[in-house]
Order: structure tokens, then sequence, then C-alpha cells
């Protein structure tokens, strides 16, 4: 894509800790056979938001924060409290979201086998 080092490698760190925020999802949640309830959804809404808050306490690079919030946003989102869509999410979040999108669907859940 002919990124720039600096923003490749702020892209990479931010795969990496994506997901750090579901240290405070409790595992009842986390490996929950079936769908999740309201409440369920919501907890694990709060996951990047947490992610955020510990990733605060060892950088100030807002851009990587800023993948690492926005990387479950739809591109196309219709939820309210998505204020960030399409084209102004970060190229890093939207690299995420696709590649999370895949890694989903390629990879046996708890709730369901992997597709083909």
């Amino acid at each position: 894509m002919g990124l720039a080092e600096q923003t490749r490698d702020r892209i990479e760190v931010a795969a990496l800790l994506h997901d750090i925020g579901k240290i405070g999802i409790p595992d009842r949640i986390l490996r929950k056979p079936g769908k999740l309830s309201i409440e369920e959804q919501l907890t694990m809404d709060c996951c990047s938001e947490l992610g955020c808050e510990i990733l605060r306490g060892c950088t100030a690079d807002q851009s990587l924060l800023d993948i690492v919030r926005y990387c479950g946003v739809w591109y196309d989102s219709r939820r309210q409290e998505d204020h960030v869509r399409g084209d102004a999410l970060p190229l890093g979040a939207r690299m995420m979201s696709i590649a999370g999108a895949f890694d989903a669907m390629t990879t046996d859940q708890v709730y369901r086998s992997a597709l083909s």
C-alpha cells in the first residue's frame, strides 16, 4: 500500500494490542457458547474503551489509541454511538476490521464451527 514505516509500525502495534481490553471482561461472557444477552453485549462493547484506558498508561500516541478504539466499528455503522464511520475511521482500524471479520469467519468459535 506504500504506507510510511511509522504508519505500518503503529498499525502493527495496535493489531497486537487491540484486544487488551478483554482483560476486564468476565470469562463467563468471553466463553459463553450461545448468543450474548443485551447486557452482556453492552459489556463487550466497552472492550475498546477499556483497552484505550490501559494503553494510555504507556503511550500518548493518539493515532494508535484511535486505531484500538475504532477497530471494531463497522465502516457503514448505523449505531448511534459510533460517531466515526466511513473514511473518517483510521485506516488501521479499517484494516483490522477486515482482518477480524475474516478471522471470525474462518476460526472455530464456541458458538459455531469455522466456515470454509
